[in-house]
């Protein structure tokens, strides 16, 4: 890799040989491109005066923000590292990252609220900031409020993102603090496997033919959460085309108007969704027994394949927690022969637990799987298969149930 000490674009002289020397120049082609119109400072005045902490004030403004702008790419010259002037912003209704950043930054100072213009990697896929090389190892801007131990990260990119919420896009990586004299590298917070849920609870009916109907709720927080509210801004036909995209039950219908979806929009968001499955020929019919598979949402654990020698890392990037609580209920005149046995498997990649309790004729199943987040040597290639093996057969368990006469 390779970076210069010192360059100058478009009459702006500036050095990478420090992260403060380079921060310094991103602060210059900043500076002077905050000023804002006497309408919108009284609008963040009067929006702002019945306000007490910095934190409603501040989302006070971002959701000001969110409301009056949208984002357009500018990348052309100095355009892909200078912000265009906030009082462009505000007129236009729209900019890039660098722009929204600014035209943030400008509301928020004009409210009286300290905040700090920052570039970060962004993406699902970005590589790490290499601290120990001064460069532009850059590709988007937010904005960092200090709101004593708590601070505040702003996407402002989005019109939809909750206050305070950056996601996977802009989490647990380094970002450079913009100021005149020193800026300096931090480390944004991840999400943990805590934050990153799955939670299903789902209420199953098996008839005597066979077939199977189950209401179910799924909660969605962080990682999961950023994949599924994109829904909520969805309606009709274009919506449930894709909610039956993501169901992966064999021989399913489900009826419209039986679906809902919230969104709550909190500092760590998460998405409530409700339906009812209507599966045909759930359950296989052996003479007079019958018999089903306990993962009724044909959860997938991708195994992967079997090769001479593991010549990299394993990297796992993000932790996760899923936990489905479901209970069966089997047809009068049956009962419950045989179910899986409970199973507790423990790895350096993750943890499984699965766990059965039988009530007359309803069966709870309890499915819990944690994956960690890390980094591991070559060698362990074959334990991470033999792991991912044995959830992936406990999750292939059946249930035998037989008539009672």
């Amino acid at each position: 890799m390779a970076a210069p000490n010192d360059f100058e674009m478009s009459g702006y002289a500036g050095s990478s040989k420090t992260w403060e020397a380079f921060g310094k120049w991103i602060y210059t082609l900043g500076k002077g491109r905050d000023a804002l119109s006497s309408k919108t400072i009284n609008e963040i005045h009067e929006l702002t005066k019945n306000l007490t902490t910095k934190r409603e004030k501040t989302k006070a403004v971002y959701e000001y923000m969110q409301s009056r702008t949208r984002y357009v790419n500018v990348i052309i010259g100095i355009g892909g590292w200078q912000p265009f002037p906030a009082i462009d912003v505000d007129n236009n209704g729209y900019g890039d990252c660098k722009g929204l950043s600014n035209y943030t930054y400008a509301l928020l100072n004009s409210a009286g609220v300290e905040s700090y213009y920052t570039l970060i990697r962004a993406g699902s896929n970005a590589r790490e900031i290499i601290s120990d090389f001064p460069s532009n190892q850059f590709n988007h801007a937010i904005i960092c409020v200090p709101d004593q131990n708590d601070t505040i990260w702003l996407e402002c990119t989005s019109q939809r993102n909750p206050f305070g919420y950056m996601g996977t896009f802009t989490e647990g990586r380094k970002a450079l603090i913009i100021n005149e004299e020193h800026s300096r590298l931090i480390e944004i917070p991840a999400l943990t496997s805590d934050d990153n849920y799955r939670y299903r609870k789902a209420e199953i009916i098996i008839d005597p033919n066979c077939d199977a109907k189950a209401e179910i709720k799924n909660v969605y927080g962080g990682l999961f959460y950023d994949h599924i509210s994109y829904l909520c801004y969805l309606e009709g036909k274009r919506r449930m085309d894709d909610v039956r995209d993501r169901i992966h039950i064999k021989n399913f219908s489900l009826i419209d108007k039986e679906y809902s979806i919230e969104e709550s929009r909190t500092e760590s968001p998460f998405v409530t969704e409700n339906y009812i499955i209507y599966a045909d020929r759930y359950v296989k019919k052996l003479g007079s027994r019958l018999l089903f598979n306990v993962n009724f949402f044909n959860t997938i654990v991708d195994v992967p394949s079997a090769i001479n020698k593991q010549e990299s890392e394993l990297f796992i990037s993000h932790g996760l927690t899923k936990i489905d609580s479901l209970d069966y209920s089997v047809p009068d005149g049956y009962f419950i022969k045989s179910y899986p046995h409970n199973d507790t498997i423990i790895s350096d990649f993750g943890s499984f637990y699965s766990s059965y309790s039988l009530h007359g004729n309803k069966l709870g199943y309890v499915r819990r799987q944690v994956v960690y987040k890390g980094k591991h040597p070559p060698e362990q290639y074959a334990e991470l298969r033999a792991y991912l093996k044995k959830v992936s057969l406990a999750d292939k368990s059946k249930v035998l149930i037989v008539p009672k006469d």
